[in-house]
């Protein structure tokens, strides 16, 4: 699998990276509050707001052409590793690095996919009209390296 989205020569594209911790999206729960005589709706995870906020701004810098057609996303998220996962100071001399057993592939939560939809959310109405337009998605996502990557999300895109 290539590492950047298959775009149309001379297209309008863009690409950027958004530092931080990528947050989900979380499930959206509706009830109704009797008192307020309306439905409310929320999400689970109070992260997304603010990470969505953030991806938004960093969108609205570029002041991206709206593309009209189809469109091609591709993202790649770097999330932090947990403190668990690197040597301690009195391990092996004071080395520090990876532990033997930490994983190089990032297998636990947040989803793949509910990390893509607050991106693709995000872009609506800046990149493209509708996420409907969207009709190729690549998304990834690895441990960040300290002093290599920062944790956050590279996107790109451009017409399909």
């Amino acid at each position: 699998m290539s590492e950047a989205p298959t775009l149309q020569p001379d297209a309008p594209a863009g690409s950027l990276f958004v530092p931080g911790i990528p947050a989900p999206k979380g499930s959206t729960k509706a009830f109704y509050i009797k008192k307020l005589g309306r439905a409310v709706v929320t999400h689970d995870n109070k992260r997304t707001r603010p990470w969505e906020q953030a991806i938004l701004a960093e969108l609205l810098a570029l002041h991206p052409q709206i593309i009209e057609g189809a469109v091609v996303v591709a993202m790649t998220f770097w999330m932090p590793r947990p403190r668990g996962h690197f040597r301690g100071g009195a391990e092996l001399g004071g080395k520090n690095g990876l532990r033997p057993a930490a994983p190089r592939s990032h297998l636990v939560r947040p989803d793949v996919d509910k990390l893509a939809r607050v991106v693709l959310d995000a872009m609506t109405g800046v990149v493209y009209r509708d996420d409907a337009q969207v009709t190729t998605i690549e998304a990834r996502k690895h441990y960040a390296t300290d002093g290599v990557q920062t944790s956050g999300v590279r996107i790109e895109w451009g017409p399909a």
